[in-house]
């Protein structure tokens, strides 16, 4: 139940916004990182992904542990810049639900989503295993749909 004045919290967990799920402090690096800080930085916080920003906080790309293991495997210099070793993140308004979030994540092949406030500057990041733990709760709260649960049954003659 909420408190008197506060917002209203979706029935359905997979309505909410993205900002409610999306990890914060967001973990991120400046264009002038190299790809050691990546490493380190994925490393210390135990992170999946890295986005690099640029001074405005506005992204430029992200860094992730498969990109950074392809990087290394190929006898890249630590010292590399990072931007080297940037792919594409999929940025989004943090007013989108978590449902089209994760459509959106599947239709683009995408494991990472950069939430942006109005000014286009990232607040935070959601992953797969954050949509995952979220669709547990779903699953947990007992929505979901009939045609999921349905176990076919035998006529017996």
């Amino acid at each position: 139940m909420n408190a008197p004045g506060g917002p209203a919290t979706p029935a359905n967990p997979l309505h909410q916004r993205l900002e409610s799920i999306a990890s914060r402090p967001v973990v991120h690096l400046g264009e002038r990182a190299r790809v050691h800080d990546a490493a380190r930085l994925m490393a210390l916080h135990r992170v999946s992904c890295v986005p690099v920003t640029d001074s405005q906080g506005q992204v430029l790309g992200m860094v992730t542990e498969a990109r950074l293991l392809a990087v290394l495997r190929g006898s890249l210099d630590g010292d590399t810049p990072v931007l080297e070793a940037t792919e594409p993140m999929l940025c989004v308004d943090s007013s989108l639900r978590c449902d089209h979030g994760w459509q959106l994540c599947v239709q683009r092949g995408a494991t990472h989503l950069a939430v942006l406030d109005a000014a286009q500057r990232l607040v935070g990041v959601v992953s797969e295993g954050d949509f995952r733990r979220l669709n547990q709760l779903t699953v947990l709260a007992g929505r979901r749909l009939v045609p999921s649960v349905m176990q076919p049954v035998a006529r017996m003659v």
